[in-house]
């Protein structure tokens, strides 16, 4: 008998989730759509998760080990790998429902052109199962590159992505160990539409030690994906250069405030000096509205690096 080739690659990195690992590989397994591939790939875990997999699945799934070299990375290596023609993305502690493959592929067979169908996500805990309240984002359809730059509602696991596209620009950015998903469907987003269905059909699970989510990394992370999209030729059609400055600016701000919060003052200070070489008529606005979350020493402070900036900017030095 002739073996049926994937239509799909599920594509899920790990790195030490012995304990959560079985419920994703379980949830692309149960798959309703018969013609899925699962590709993990150990990204150098310490905590048994490789032989755990081998025990468990066998030639069941295929399995793929590399030094850790972060997600980014073991993302690329099951892609590389990837024999199916659409691709889902799945984390090692989050899980698919059972129907979301064939509804996917259900919705791409009703479109004339070529479109990036995602679906929405449920919150659930710690166990996987129990959903949790959560307010999501506006979910856009159609062109919605303008609207990813903003913020992006799409979680990893919610796409099913012509392999093809993601090869054509050239998979994830390595160099990313935050917002790579963002900045992988920003890229993908200069070439095709995405259509949105609005079913929860995958779960993001929320870890009982990990409810704070690591606000620094995210924003630093975002920071570099509006950098590197500043330069993608679809920009300017959602933004002017001002505009655009005053968008990057406000994550200046922000990290600016993360940086404080933590003490690193240094960092705070370099992030003020950037917002304020982009937007300079911003910076009294986030002065005034730091001045009701902050002692007063703080906004001395921060009046101190706007002026010491200031002066810098009007004397022609560099700051």
């Amino acid at each position: 008998m002739t073996e049926v080739s994937p239509l799909v690659s599920i594509i899920i990195p790990a790195y030490n989730n012995r304990r959560t690992i079985c419920d994703a590989v379980d949830s692309a397994l149960a798959q309703t759509h018969p013609r899925c591939e699962i590709v993990v790939v150990d990204d150098g875990s310490t905590d048994g998760t490789r032989e755990l997999l081998q025990e468990r699945y066998g030639d069941r799934i295929q399995i793929i080990h590399q030094a850790n070299a972060g997600p980014a990375a073991a993302r690329n290596a099951g892609l590389w790998r990837a024999q199916g023609d659409y691709v889902n993305y799945l984390d090692g502690d989050d899980l698919l429902a059972s129907t979301k493959i064939a509804r996917c592929l259900e919705v791409i067979d009703q479109q004339q052109d070529s479109v990036i169908v995602y679906t929405g996500f449920q919150f659930v805990a710690a166990d996987g199962v129990t959903p949790l309240p959560a307010e999501t984002p506006p979910a856009p359809s159609g062109d919605i590159f303008c609207d990813l730059l903003l913020g992006s509602p799409i979680t990893i696991h919610a796409p099913l992505v012509p392999r093809q596209a993601l090869i054509d620009v050239g998979g994830m950015n390595e160099d990313l160990q935050q917002s790579e998903d963002r900045d992988l469907w920003v890229r993908l987003a200069q070439e095709h539409d995405f259509l949105y269905v609005d079913e929860p059909l995958t779960m993001y699970r929320l870890h009982d030690d990990a409810l704070h989510v690591d606000v620094q990394q995210r924003l630093e992370g975002r920071l570099m994906a509006l950098q590197l999209a500043r330069y993608y030729p679809k920009r300017q059609a959602c933004y002017d250069d001002a505009t655009y400055d005053h968008l990057v600016a406000g994550t200046h701000h922000q990290l600016a405030v993360v940086y404080w919060q933590h003490g690193a003052r240094v960092l705070a200070r370099g992030q003020l000096r950037s917002a304020q070489a982009l937007a300079p008529s911003a910076m009294r606005r986030v002065l005034l509205a730091m001045s009701y979350a902050f002692p007063a020493r703080a906004v001395t402070w921060l009046e101190r690096v706007i002026g010491v900036v200031k002066g810098r900017r009007q004397s022609g030095t560099a700051g």
